[in-house]
């Protein structure tokens, strides 16, 4: 890259890298706007880049022998371990030869990983279905880094299906459906805890339980109706975040129905 004038914008940027490497980047490009049509071209650190709602989304980069991709947030790395694995990865940064761009694919799922942080953690972007209730109760918790996970657990919880919303329910952030299904433990220790069940109301299948997939064997059952899952970091949660919204998905789903009064 030749950095001896300073770019000043988006197409200035892929101007100083060589030829290879700019339509390698080119190709990433269209494929950034495309899964985030809201987001603006921009120059970051002299970086082409794009920006949503005022953060930094994502950034490319283009050296003699590489090119690269900056998520700018190592909790997207943590979340992609699986699909990044055969990529050269450091330092929030993803490296891959010029001759073979990062599938499409692969893009648009570290743009929608990226896309969805930014949302829960600018106000102003915030999901419809956020509670005001459960901002004041969060906004109270005095560790940062506890707040922080708390968060993100709300937000992949909120984020596994549109039908799901939220508010203080057993004193705790609770999320439901047409009924209660997840409360977030708070009380306990310093583990991040989010405990599974059927709601208020008692359930035609309560004494025999219901059948969820469980493929990363986060359920850890207490009651045939209630289940509790539990990460001990915020690293360790944003790794299962993709597990886990399937997980809530598919519980909601099983959601058995209430005991009809005679």
């Amino acid at each position: 890259m030749n950095l001896k004038s300073k770019p000043t914008t988006f197409d200035e940027c892929l101007a100083a890298f060589g030829p290879e490497q700019r339509a390698a980047l080119e190709k990433l490009r269209l494929v950034v706007r495309a899964a985030a049509p809201d987001a603006v071209e921009c120059v970051s650190y002299g970086l082409p880049a794009f920006k949503l709602d005022g953060r930094g989304l994502i950034a490319f980069g283009g050296w003699k022998n590489h090119c690269a991709l900056y998520p700018m947030s190592g909790q997207v790395l943590a979340e992609l371990a699986d699909d990044l694995a055969k990529y050269e990865v450091e330092k929030g940064t993803i490296r891959f030869p010029p001759s073979k761009p990062l599938p499409a694919a692969l893009v648009r799922k570290i743009v929608k990983v990226r896309t969805a942080e930014i949302a829960a953690r600018n106000p102003k972007a915030a999901k419809s279905n956020f509670d005001p209730d459960v901002e004041a109760y969060l906004e109270a918790v005095k560790s940062a880094p506890r707040k922080a996970a708390l968060e993100r657990l709300r937000a992949i919880v909120l984020g596994a299906d549109r039908s799901i919303s939220e508010g203080i329910k057993w004193k705790s952030p609770s999320f439901r459906t047409t009924d209660w299904f997840a409360t977030i433990n708070t009380h306990g220790p310093k583990s991040i805890r989010l405990i599974l069940h059927f709601g208020v109301k008692a359930k035609s299948t309560a004494e025999t339980g219901i059948a969820v997939a469980d493929p990363k064997g986060l359920l850890k059952w207490l009651a045939k109706d209630r289940a509790m899952v539990e990460f001990a970091s915020l690293e360790e949660l944003g790794a299962m975040a993709r597990p886990l919204a399937a997980l809530v998905k598919a519980w909601i789903r099983s959601m058995p129905t209430s005991v009809s009064k005679s």
